[in-house]
């Protein structure tokens, strides 16, 4: 077998290879175990312990349910797959503070830096407002 031969060979042997692996190759699995079209919320760093996770689009929650709020760790990792961004509030007496946002599309392996995701109360998807769901 001439040279020429040779290498067309072998670069056929090789273009079949990385083909075969392309098509064998796993999908990439969700962050976290969030799935597309969710707002998980974890009580653990790394996207474990997922305390919280929804798929509503309009609504709020009142984060100590889920204990995700001081004295416990708070919102220690998040993923946030819904299309529009989620919003974390902090009530002070009559005021309502929006303490921090998760853009679409966001996460985070470790948030407990931050004073929002580990010391606000309630959280709400969509534009929705706290005041509207709690007194």
């Amino acid at each position: 077998m001439n040279l020429q031969r040779k290498l067309a060979s072998m670069a056929l042997a090789g273009g079949l290879a990385v083909s075969g692996l392309a098509a064998t190759a796993t999908p990439a699995s969700a962050v976290g175990g969030c799935d597309s079209d969710q707002l998980c919320l974890y009580r653990s760093t790394n996207f474990r312990t997922m305390a919280l996770e929804t798929t509503r689009t309009f609504d709020c929650w009142e984060l100590i349910e889920y204990g995700l709020t001081y004295p416990w760790n708070g919102i220690s990792s998040y993923v946030n797959n819904l299309p529009f961004k989620a919003t974390l509030w902090e009530r002070s007496g009559s005021l309502w503070l929006e303490a921090a946002t998760i853009r679409s599309g966001g996460s985070s392996s470790n948030s407990t830096t931050h004073y929002g995701f580990t010391h606000s109360e309630y959280i709400c998807t969509g534009g929705a407002d706290p005041r509207d769901f709690f007194s």
